[in-house]
């Protein structure tokens, strides 16, 4: 969603957030950029991921990947910045309280100052150029009139509202994203789901 509408969001998820569902803010060891709504009724295995221990809520969970007016240039040069200052100190926040102290520090100074000022060049950014907030990262270009205004689709019985002009957004993040890739390149993030009810643990799920 377009940032000020995920600030507007976040807003209101602290007051009216099921209590089954946490923001990723919440969680002491997250360093935030975009966010995730986390089931707290669930836990997520992650077989190949070390760093995933660190997490207090490791549910599963939706992201929330926030989109504004940039180039990809310079979503490239925040994300960069965004990592080398906060992201890639992540599992070393939470072992060493000076090392939480100064990245806790950066986080502020990117998002007061440098965020800010990567924002205020874009006045030389096309229009209809999107991408990833700020220190997010990823650097799919989007375009504007292929995303917004939302249209309304139908999937298996129900209506969702998507992209504006589906075939050119999809064509552009995938190419022919009718083609499968084959099952032997498919990585998954997740080893295995346990779910919880208010007995304890449930038979977990691959």
């Amino acid at each position: 969603m377009l940032r000020p509408d995920c600030e507007k969001f976040l807003k209101i998820c602290e007051t009216e957030l099921n209590p089954n569902y946490v923001l990723q803010e919440k969680d002491p060891a997250s360093i935030c950029f975009y966010t995730k709504i986390i089931d707290t009724k669930s836990e997520i295995i992650r077989d190949n991921s070390p760093n995933w221990k660190i997490y207090k809520y490791r549910g599963i969970y939706l992201d929330v990947f926030p989109m504004e007016h940039c180039s990809a240039f310079w979503a490239r040069i925040a994300g960069q910045i965004g990592y080398y200052l906060a992201g890639r100190w992540v599992a070393m926040r939470s072992k060493s309280g000076f090392i939480r102290a100064v990245v806790d520090f950066n986080m502020v100074l990117l998002k007061k100052l440098i965020f800010p000022a990567i924002r205020a060049l874009q006045v030389f950014t096309p229009k209809n150029s999107m991408a990833f907030s700020m220190g997010i990262g990823a650097l799919n270009p989007r375009k504007f009139d292929e995303v917004f205004p939302l249209k309304e689709y139908e999937f298996e019985g129900r209506k969702f509202f998507g992209p504006n002009d589906m075939d050119a957004y999809l064509t552009r993040l995938y190419s022919n994203y009718m083609d499968l890739p084959s099952l032997d390149k498919i990585q998954r993030h997740s080893s295995r789901v346990i779910f919880f009810d208010d007995n304890g643990p449930k038979s977990p799920s691959r």
